[in-house]
């Protein structure tokens, strides 16, 4: 494993275990999360980033990077998604800890780093 899957394999797997409070959080006090094709969209990102942790220490290969680039695009595509409603007052992104940054925003920041993590791999790989 090199450098850039150590530091996404990291990410993806505080990422995963936040995820995991906030469908706890889901479960016991709803509604938390904001519904997306008529589920919590925490369900959801939950299970990208684990797809996304559990791809992440795999050897590098076309099929791991599809499964890789399919897990966090929709990531994403979910988290722009939430972000733009956030910013236009159409929707409202939940908050952990009480932090003061909505947690899409936090969504958008992870899965964009995965992403380019995952693109630095594949490079430091092909300069080897």
């Amino acid at each position: 494993m090199n450098r850039p899957q150590l530091i996404a394999l990291i990410i993806g797997a505080v990422s995963f275990l936040l995820s995991c409070e906030l469908v706890h959080i889901q479960i016991t006090a709803p509604p938390f999360c904001p519904p997306l094709f008529g589920l919590p969209a925490c369900y959801l990102v939950l299970a990208l980033y684990g797809v996304v942790s559990a791809v992440t220490p795999l050897p590098i290969s076309i099929h791991t990077n599809r499964i890789y680039f399919a897990a966090t695009g929709t990531g994403l595509a979910i988290a722009i998604w939430f972000s733009f409603r956030q910013l236009t007052g159409l929707g409202h992104c939940p908050q952990l800890f009480g932090v003061p940054v909505p947690l899409c925003y936090a969504s958008l920041i992870s899965f964009g780093l995965l992403a380019y993590l995952r693109l630095w791999a594949i490079k430091t790989r092909q300069t080897k």
